[in-house]
């Protein structure tokens, strides 16, 4: 299974959407097989889903992303302050 990947947001990748939501699961997927096997061990009984093709800007990826890099800010801030001290 692939790890989320920014770079999946500049070409073609895949994404679950689950019947429960109308987002898209963060998680992206470099192949339709890998997010259909993804699927399969995580659907909860009586629910279903569809694997949606994603391509440049895809929303999830991009705000995924920036999630990454507000966590990265904040941690080097932090590691900077306890350096200092």
């Amino acid at each position: 299974m692939s790890s989320p990947d920014t770079a999946y947001s500049l070409k073609l990748h895949y994404h679950i959407r689950w019947s429960s939501s109308s987002l898209l699961d963060w998680q992206s997927f470099a192949s339709r097989e890998e997010a259909e096997i993804a699927a399969k061990e995580l659907v909860q009984e009586n629910e279903t889903y569809t694997i949606e093709t994603a391509t440049i800007g895809c929303k999830p990826c991009l705000e995924a992303f920036e999630q990454a890099l507000r966590r990265q800010a904040a941690y080097d801030r932090t590691s900077t302050k306890a350096h200092r001290a």
